[in-house]
């Protein structure tokens, strides 16, 4: 696949995997309402957190797949830290919160998106790692193309499969 596409599938699924951790924290919020009607103050700010979240999610997934795809070209995920993945979530969520007050938003948004932007950054790489270690586990299309060492691919020719 063209190096250009798979950076643009890249963010986009970022962008998806932000926008359902958008919708989590969207029903912990509602959940929270809804025991506790009135007990957070100012969340009813905004009515309904699932859909907005939803595409701030989606929004915030793709600056930061966009943000790791300039800072981290080249790299694989174990040359990253989590430190240095956590401080691009907060430069995203920093950015969305910035967008958010510019436009004349609350606070509370601004605080949910920094929040949010910080804990995804750290989620993602953490996610990718786990991923990644299991990706030669399952079996699948691509595994004619896993390396074998030459004790194993002789083997495997010797006893005829």
């Amino acid at each position: 696949m063209n190096k250009w596409l798979r950076r643009v599938r890249g963010v986009l699924g970022m962008g998806v995997i932000w926008a359902i951790g958008g919708l989590g924290v969207a029903a912990v919020i509602e959940g929270a309402d809804n025991v506790i009607p009135g007990g957070i103050p100012a969340i009813h700010v905004i009515d309904m957190w699932p859909p907005f979240l939803l595409v701030a999610g989606f929004v915030g997934g793709v600056a930061f797949g966009t943000l790791l795809g300039l800072v981290g070209t080249r790299r694989r995920f174990e040359d990253f830290s989590l430190p240095g993945f956590t401080a691009l979530g907060a430069a995203t969520g920093l950015l969305l919160a910035g967008v958010v007050v510019a436009t004349g938003g609350p606070t509370l948004v601004a605080a949910v998106a920094l929040a949010s932007g910080t804990i995804g950054g750290a989620a993602s790489l953490v996610v990718a790692r786990v991923a990644q270690r299991r990706g030669l586990l399952r079996g699948g299309a691509e595994m004619d193309r896993v390396p074998l060492p030459d004790h194993d691919a002789r083997d495997l020719l010797r006893d005829g499969r």
